[in-house]
């Protein structure tokens, strides 16, 4: 099994090989301006090659399976999130048609899993989730600004998730995020520091996304509780959902590109884009960790989580002393 992995790690790490010539060939560079993290003009568009290898032995492996329709309508939501992003990158669209696209793409995928799911969906769920959908997609993204930070984040998610379904006898949602971050893994490759490209919209909102469904699909279908994939991305999730809300409280323009989060602000205070990967690195492990030991029985996974979230809380108001917001 490990040597499957291996084997997915490489073709991804050729794909996205292949992404960054097309990209160098056709001009998809990211200049820098003065928002930006990264001062060298870099090829973006990587996150295209892990996703077109993720999604075909996706949609190969959850056709071949019975009762997989949830995660077939998952993943093809997914792959229609990215490609909505891959025209984003060419066209420019504007930030209402595509709020409105993300939205009906997101809506296709709750009917699905409202019509597949094993257990019934409380009355009242969906909006939330709807919007719970859209806001976590659009996070990502956001936090897709130094080098192999959103990468290094879904490995540090889905592996452990993988883990988790793996020792609960969910063998092929233990596979999806297995092989997920094998794929991201050999897009990191070319995104460590100095990053050779970059992950793109195209990326960042199918990571995102996927991401965000499989949390609902874990707590309608499986006996794993949804909360380790809340608690497994407190890193992401806090610090987007801080600086919007201070953002809406400032009365500040909330589509309008800034260097406000607390990853950018370590950034300034002088901290390498390696040193942010360490420190990530660090966090998560502390995550995984509690989550480990809620899942042993230790403690709830609720308690777990709130553990989490006093973590991340806490590094949040150390960032703040250090480097206060302007």
């Amino acid at each position: 099994m490990v040597m499957e992995y291996l084997v997915l790690f490489s073709v991804s790490l050729g794909a996205v090989w292949q992404v960054r010539r097309l990209a160098l060939a056709k001009g998809l560079i990211d200049i820098p301006n003065e928002r930006s993290s990264h001062v060298i003009a870099t090829p973006r568009g990587g996150g295209l090659g892990f996703v077109l290898v993720f999604s075909l032995l996706g949609l190969v492996s959850c056709y071949n399976t019975p009762f997989s329709l949830p995660l077939l309508t998952t993943l093809c939501c997914s792959i229609g999130i990215s490609v909505l992003s891959f025209v984003d990158d060419w066209l420019s669209l504007s930030a209402k048609m595509r709020l409105l696209t993300q939205l009906i793409i997101a809506t296709v995928g709750l009917v699905g899993l409202t019509l597949f799911s094993i257990a019934p969906w409380p009355i009242g769920v969906s909006p939330f989730a709807l919007l719970g959908i859209v806001w976590f997609l659009n996070l990502y993204n956001f936090m897709d600004g130094t080098d192999g930070l959103a990468a290094l984040e879904a490995i540090s998610i889905l592996t452990p998730m993988g883990v988790l379904f793996q020792a609960s006898h969910e063998t092929l949602l233990a596979m999806l995020c297995f092989s997920l971050s094998a794929c991201v893994a050999g897009f990191l490759v070319f995104n460590l520091p100095k990053a050779k490209i970059f992950m793109g919209d195209v990326g960042s909102t199918f990571l995102g996304f996927f991401i965000a469904m499989m949390t609902l699909y874990t707590a309608f279908n499986t006996n794993v509780n949804w909360l380790y994939w809340i608690l497994l991305s407190t890193c992401f999730w806090l610090d987007a959902s801080v600086t919007l809300l201070r953002r809406v409280l400032n009365r500040e323009s909330i589509t309008q590109a800034h260097k406000t989060h607390a990853y950018q602000r370590l950034h300034q205070s002088g901290w390498s884009h390696g040193q942010l990967l360490v420190g990530l690195l660090i966090v998560n492990t502390v995550l995984i960790v509690f989550a480990s030991f809620a899942f042993l029985g230790y403690f709830s996974p609720q308690i777990a989580t709130l553990l989490g979230l006093f973590i991340g809380l806490s590094i949040l108001g150390a960032i703040e002393y250090k480097q206060p917001r302007q």
